[in-house]
């Protein structure tokens, strides 16, 4: 017996291994800091090499197709696909599997739909089940069938396997392949032909990134209650879909990793380039690391290696890489951006032309703070009267505060809730259950426009409640006539704010010179208000005037406007405040040198 998962998590956290990336070394260390955890009995772990090894065996028995070399060869599998499935079939958790759930991310060409497609063979052959449900699922057919297809070019491989399988393949989802000894189905599903009531033993994701929302993995997860044993398993690539539901997964992935969340159901997998952060010492360290070809490996665990623990001295390995990452640093942008995502498996905002680096907002984020008394600014962003409209508060460094912090509030007409979850694909519903969002209805009247009275007594109350010390209210003149009569009583100056280069170029930067630096910082169960601050896309005139792109934005991007506007009246008035105008000018000189 062989305990192949130990064996190289032990080599990779030794160092054995030439580039393992953080996230990579992480998951070795849970796998072992889990050993001595089952050792001691806790939380009914246990740890069974001898079963991952029948699973390792099965799947060496199987043969893949060598498309160069026209002929099959039996499947050899490296050392993190070993450590992979040893995970996923040798933990147990009070007398039963113990991981329902797996993320693996890793960049493009390294086998993910072919795991899919042998965890399918694996579970409709290896467990015990009969007339068992099996789903190869993804956002489009294509991805669905690509993995139904990983399954068919196995068994097409072996005459044996051959005799106890049946494969109906239609081209569409009526395509099955069906165990002849115990009924169990292996289907292909996409996310316009999911439903419910389906109970799906396994049920196998691929490239999640490319998903707006959640409904394709609600769906299949509520399949699977009350199945044990069962497993949900994604397999992906990072995307640059920041606000959907594979990032979030990700980014929840990594605290688990790092320890700060725990989730003993869930396996966690992720190959990718470790950066540094891209803002610090001019950029330079970022660059060093990304332009370094030995980093490529981090993502890349079977395309640049020989073997399990070195790097490829295969000259052609790399002359194709070397081709592809010369004409992403050549070329910039959008090429830049889809290198570092799909050859370095990297979330990133890099080359892309996102208002804000996203992770560098992400750790602005606290937990929310006392505003009691404090001096603040207001800013507006009215839409139309059946749209979404926001309300944000800047308050500066004043007292204990450090650093400037962001209210952010939002309303819609009630009416209109449904159809803006539908069109936006957002959960407005969970927010404003959260308390991010008021839905307005006119007392009851007319729920289909803004109850503009209803916003003003809300701006009004929250100052009094909390009684702020308004400097200044900041507003966009669109739609601002139905709200300002109501609003004349707050004791402040209140300014227009013109929405356009000139105007907000200055604060723009600045804005984005307080978030770089992390010197300013928001609720981070703000959900709302980091949405619409991944929507926001900047653009820059002939001037080099920085401005929000209202018109290129996908999504809505008035929480992060009303903020701009606020910001905005802060500068108007600390303009004979020196240390907030260096600010400016130093970021202004940095940007100028870029």
């Amino acid at each position: 017996m062989r305990d192949y998962a130990t064996e190289y998590a032990t080599n990779v956290v030794n160092g054995v291994k030439e580039k393992a990336c953080k996230a990579e070394i992480d998951a070795c260390k849970r796998h072992l800091a889990d050993l001595e955890r089952a050792k001691k009995g806790i939380d009914g772990l246990e740890w069974r090499p001898e079963e991952a090894e029948k699973h390792v065996m099965f799947a060496e028995k199987l043969h893949v197709y060598i498309k160069n070399e026209r002929k099959y060869e039996p499947l050899k599998l490296r050392g993190f696909q070993k450590f992979v499935l040893c995970s996923l079939f040798g933990w147990y958790q009070h007398g039963i599997r113990r991981f329902t759930e797996s993320y693996i991310q890793i960049a493009r060409k390294n086998g993910k739909s072919f795991f899919n497609g042998f965890l399918c063979l694996d579970f409709s052959t290896m467990s015990a089940i009969r007339n068992g449900q099996i789903y190869t699922a993804g956002t489009k057919f294509d991805n669905a069938k690509f993995v139904f297809d990983s399954c068919k070019e196995f068994i097409e491989a072996d005459p044996k396997l051959k005799k106890y399988f049946t494969i109906k393949d239609y081209g569409d989802s009526r395509s099955r392949i069906i165990n002849n000894k115990n009924g169990t189905r292996i289907q292909p599903l996409s996310g316009d032909n999911q439903q419910d009531g389906r109970q799906g033993w396994l049920c196998c994701i691929d490239e999640l990134h490319l998903a707006e929302d959640d409904e394709m993995v609600n769906v299949l997860l509520d399949s699977q209650v009350g199945l044990h044993g069962s497993l949900m398993s994604v397999i992906t690539t990072a995307g640059k879909n920041l606000n959907g539901p594979c990032y979030r997964q990700y980014k929840y992935a990594k605290q688990v990793l790092a320890g700060t969340l725990k989730q003993d159901n869930l396996f966690i997998y992720i190959c990718e380039i470790d950066l540094p952060d891209p803002h610090k010492d001019d950029g330079k360290p970022y660059n060093e690391a990304l332009w370094n070809k030995e980093n490529w490996a981090m993502a890349n665990p079977l395309l640049l290696y020989d073997d399990d623990y070195h790097v490829t001295t295969d000259v052609n390995k790399w002359r194709d890489f070397e081709d592809i990452a010369n004409k992403a640093k050549e070329e910039g942008g959008s090429i830049l951006n889809n290198f570092i995502i799909k050859k370095l498996n990297c979330w990133s905002t890099v080359g892309s032309d996102a208002f804000v680096d996203i992770d560098n907002w992400a750790k602005c984020g606290i937990e929310p703070i006392d505003i009691t008394g404090l001096q603040c600014y207001i800013g507006l962003d009215l839409s139309s009267k059946n749209d979404l409209t926001s309300f944000s508060v800047v308050f500066p460094p004043q007292g204990v505060l450090n650093n400037a912090y962001i209210y952010s509030h939002s309303f819609m007409p009630k009416a209109t809730l449904d159809r803006h979850i539908v069109r936006d694909k957002c959960p407005y519903d969970r927010w404003a259950l959260a308390g991010l969002l008021d839905l307005t209805d006119c007392n009851g009247t007319n729920g289909y426009i803004l109850d503009y009275k209803y916003i003003a007594d809300f701006i009004k109350k929250f100052i009094k409640d909390n009684k702020l010390q308004v400097q200044m209210l900041g507003y966009d003149a669109m739609g601002i006539g139905g709200i300002m009569q109501d609003l004349d009583e707050i004791p402040c100056e209140k300014v227009e704010i013109g929405q356009y280069p000139k105007s907000l170029n200055e604060t723009n930067r600045y804005f984005q010179g307080l978030v770089n630096g992390r010197t300013i910082n928001y609720d981070r169960h703000n959900e709302l208000l980091s949405w619409s601050v991944v929507n926001a896309v900047s653009v820059l005139n002939s001037k080099k005037e920085l401005l929000i792109d209202k018109q290129y934005a996908k999504n809505r991007i008035d929480p992060i406007d009303a903020v701009i506007n606020a910001v905005k009246c802060m500068l108007l008035t600390h303009n004979d405040n020196e240390q907030p105008q260096n600010q400016i000018d130093d970021w202004l000189k940095l940007m100028s040198e870029l």
